[in-house]
């Protein structure tokens, strides 16, 4: 495995799952590249169908995010490519250029909404929709009561409570300036609604995969 490379890819602005299958094979890949894993392996660390993995493997060959080198007979012999390692780097630099930029963005409105809002401030306390002991962190009041309340009346399903403390316990929320924006964010996981989800069956046991948990980690936070 190449970290320089999967780095790279990790900063990617592809389509999701398209990514992941690129993840997959940057996983695979030498410094200059090059892999050989066969499809299984690839979907299976995608979490997508090995029909899907091919789709994706053909749609980053047209876009010549990859190339190539021998195809497999299917008999043990599995196809072998080579990662555009240039492009990828190019892309990746840019595409991380533009994010400092965004946070710096992000923390200048932080500031001026803070002094916005400095007048309008009060003493008077409401219930908080979290318990005190789930969360570790002196950092809990970053998520304000009102705006938890309004995200449980638009998702009614969700035990929102329970997934705000996952989410500001969670190391990678210290990187987010705007912790409402980030926490939406994490919203979109679907693994991790599944997890939170009200008296589902799934409540509390849905183990991630690998793929989600890098999706999770390293995809959602440059959404």
């Amino acid at each position: 495995m190449s970290i320089r490379i999967l780095g790279d890819v990790l900063l990617l602005a592809l389509p999701p799952v398209r990514k992941l299958v690129l993840v997959a094979l940057a996983d695979n890949a030498n410094d200059t590249g090059y892999c050989w894993p066969n499809q299984e392996t690839v979907a299976a660390k995608a979490s997508i169908s090995e029909r899907n993995c091919r789709v994706n493997l053909h749609a980053l060959v047209a876009d010549d995010w990859i190339t190539v080198v021998k195809v497999g007979n299917g008999r043990g012999n599995s196809s072998q490519y080579l990662l555009n390692v240039e492009r990828i780097k190019c892309q990746a630099s840019a595409f991380s250029e533009k994010g400092a930029k965004a946070d710096l963005r992000d923390t200048k409105a932080d500031l001026r909404d803070t002094k916005a809002d400095a007048p309008h401030q009060t003493n008077r306390q409401e219930p908080s929709l979290i318990e005190p002991s789930v969360i570790s962190r002196a950092r809990r009041s970053t998520l304000s009561d009102e705006f938890l309340q309004t995200v449980q009346g638009e998702e009614p399903d969700l035990d929102i409570p329970a997934f705000a403390a996952d989410y500001l316990n969670w190391t990678g929320s210290s990187k987010h300036t705007d912790k409402e924006r980030g926490f939406r964010n994490q919203l979109r996981v679907e693994w991790k609604r599944k997890q939170f989800a009200k008296g589902g069956s799934q409540n509390g046991t849905h183990q991630p995969t690998y793929a989600e948990k890098f999706f999770d980690e390293h995809v959602t936070r440059h959404a």
